[in-house]
This record gives structure tokens, sequence and C-alpha cells, in this order.
């Protein structure tokens, strides 16, 4: 009842405060804040003051105790306006006090539109935050356009995460996972979080120049060679990201191939997993833009294995080039610990190495003694002794 929630949120109020002066991560998942016991969340972090790392993943918010909510729950008009008190109580604890936050994490705590924009508000010129994950909800409209204003606003955001976002069909939730059952419908699927992106979004990063964010996460979102090509228009206002995730989309060679003509200059990794439809051409064009690169240390084309087909074994060929050109642009070292003998690494892969360095340095390490003793073994057997000579 009433009594229990409210001695509840007292305790958790008290709970918190007790150890406001020291606590720098708080993880408070799958828990259902409603209007009775948020009061004591709030409580507690307004009292925090060394708070980094704010966890609430599998929560549910709403404002009305007698409601059976679920995590994920589906947004209908009168559920969507219940999660706004408790989201707005948390908006305003962040925003107020928690100055010293670095991590919020609100993964598939079904926050839909409107509240994930409360959010992104109160994240607004925040002095310290990095990381912001919140995947698995309903982003849309209003969500996207207080991100992307979150981007340009606040320069220590450098991680952002919004994959996941989920579907409606119906009184069902879709996941936008590619699967054994996904089929073309999938592809026109309306999904107004892909209608956010083009028309909010994108087009923001493209307006005026990102100078900070590093990590952007996209997976799980059904994205097509459309949204691709704005994305890529955007890079040119985004040369500090560092980090792309595009798995489980519906990026096909086009999209694969745009990417590798516009990746931004200091781009480190790049997720392109569980994108069936990339066959050999996208990633024969990401493999000759890696030929060129010595920065890019991960690129990943791998095709899920429930889509087996015969051309797999083409793609399974470049996918293990790729992966050498990556080894190679972490330098040696990373060659020896991924030595394989019988499987050996390529001649041209060597020479490169010798090629880029002048020389090959390796640390004191018993764990790669052995590889390091084939490596030399293989190398002086073949045209590699040439290498060597030079």
């Amino acid at each position: 009842g009433e009594e229990y929630a409210a001695a509840v949120s007292i305790g958790l109020g008290m709970g918190l405060k007790a150890c406001s002066a020291t606590m720098k991560y708080l993880s408070l998942s799958s828990i259902r804040w409603t209007a009775r016991n948020v009061k004591g969340l709030y409580d507690g972090l307004v009292s925090m003051q060394a708070l980094e790392e704010l966890n609430l993943s599998y929560c549910s918010f709403s404002s009305d105790d007698s409601e059976t909510i679920d995590t994920p729950s589906i947004p209908s008009s009168a559920s969507a306006e219940s999660t706004i008190l408790p989201v707005q109580t948390l908006a305003n604890a962040i925003n107020q006090r928690l100055s010293s936050l670095r991590c919020l994490q609100l993964n598939r705590c079904g926050l839909e539109d409107r509240s994930i924009e409360l959010l992104a508000t109160a994240l607004w010129n925040h002095p310290s935050i990095v990381q912001l994950y919140l995947g698995g909800n309903f982003c849309e409209r209003n969500g996207c356009a207080a991100l992307a204003t979150l981007l340009h606003t606040t320069s220590s955001l450098k991680i952002l995460g919004v994959s996941h976002q989920m579907v409606l069909r119906g009184n069902r939730i879709t996941e936008n996972d590619n699967d054994d059952e996904s089929d073309e419908s999938d592809e026109s699927q309306h999904h107004a979080f892909h209608d956010a992106l083009l028309g909010q979004f994108f087009p923001s990063l493209r307006m005026q120049p990102l100078l900070d964010l590093q990590v952007l996460h996209l997976g799980s979102n059904n994205l097509t060679d459309e949204h691709i090509q704005h994305l890529v228009q955007a890079f040119s206002n985004c040369h500090s990201i560092r980090h792309l995730d595009l798995k489980n989309n519906l990026i096909t060679d086009r999209g694969a191939s745009m990417l590798a003509t516009h990746l931004p200059p200091h781009l480190r990794k790049l997720w392109l997993l569980g994108n069936p439809r990339i066959g050999a051409v996208g990633a024969r064009s990401v493999l000759q833009v890696l030929r060129e690169s010595r920065h890019l240390h991960l690129i990943d084309v791998r095709i899920p294995t429930y889509y087996r087909t015969a051309r797999n074994g083409e793609m399974q060929q470049l996918q293990s080039e790729i992966q050498y050109y990556c080894r190679l642009n972490h330098g040696g070292r990373r060659l020896i610990e991924h030595w394989n003998q019988n499987r050996p690494t390529p001649i041209g892969i060597w020479a490169a190495v010798f090629g880029r360095v002048g020389r090959l340095e390796w640390e004191r390490d018993h764990a790669t003694d052995r590889g390091r003793i084939e490596v030399m073994y293989y190398l002086l057997q073949c045209q590699g002794a040439v290498i060597l000579q030079q």
C-alpha cells in the first residue's frame, strides 16, 4: 500500500545518503520506479557528491502503482504520460546536483520519446557526462532532436548508445534484430526512429562541426543504405569518431562501399557484423581502404552462421585478409599473438610491417616466445629472408 511505498522510499533515500560522500558507482537495475518511490531515489542522488556512474537499466517508470508494467513496456498514450513524472524527477536530480556524473545507463527501460527528450535536455551543458546509453527504448522525433542538441552543447560527451530502438507492430514489440525470420517487409516497415534519424539527427550533425563524439552505437535498428548515405554526409563534421557500431542492420554492398569511401579520418573500429546483405563487393571495398590505412584496428563484416550460403567461402577469405591488415595496424606484436602455424600470415603482410616501421621490435613475453620462433622460422624459409636482410 501507500505506507509500504513510503517506507521503501524513505529507506532508499536514507541508505543512499549514508554513503553519499564516497559512492562513485550505483546500480539499481530492474526496479519499478513510481511517483511514490522515486522520491527516495531523488533524495539519495541529490546528496551524492562523488557519483560518477549510474545504472538504471531494465527499470520501468510509472506514476501509478496500480499499473502492471513489464520492461520494456508498450507506450500507449496513457502509459507514455504516466512515465513522465518519475523520469522528470530523475532528470531534475541529474540537472541540479549530479555534476560529477560521467556515465548514465538506461538500457531497455521502455522509455518513450518524451522521456528521452527530458533526460537528454537535462544533460545539455552537463560539465562531466562522458557516456550515455539508451539502447532498447522507443526514441522518436523529439528524442532524436534533443540528443542531437546534446552532442553540440555538451563537449564532454564521448559515447552515445542508441542501439535496439524498438518497433511496434500492432500490440507486439519487435526488436530490430536480423534473424532467420526476417523478410523484405522489414525494410519497408514504417519506423519512427528511422524517420527521426533522417529528419532530425543526421541533418543536425551535418549543420555544425562535432569535435568530441568518439563512439556511436546504432546497431540492430534495421538501418538501410539510405541511412548510411545520410550518415556519411555527416562524417564531414564528425572527425573525432573512433568507433562506429552498425551491427545487425540491413546494409548492402552499396552501403558498405559508401562507408569505405567516406570513413572518418580517425576511425579505429567499424562493426558491420550481422549485415547479411553485404557480400564480396562490399567487403572488397572495405579491404581496399584498409590496405592504405595505418590506423584501423578492427573491421568486422562477418556473416551470421544462420545466413550461411555458397558465397560464404569467399567472404571468409576476405574477412581473414581484413583481419591480417587490422593486426598489422596494431603492429607486429599483434601478428605474433594471433599466429597460427597451420594458417601463417601471408608474407606480403610481413613485408608491409617492415615497409612501414623499418624494423620490428618484440618485448620479452613468455606467452609469445613460441610464436616468435615460429614466425622467424617461417620468414627465413621463404622470401621473407630477403626482407629480413634488407
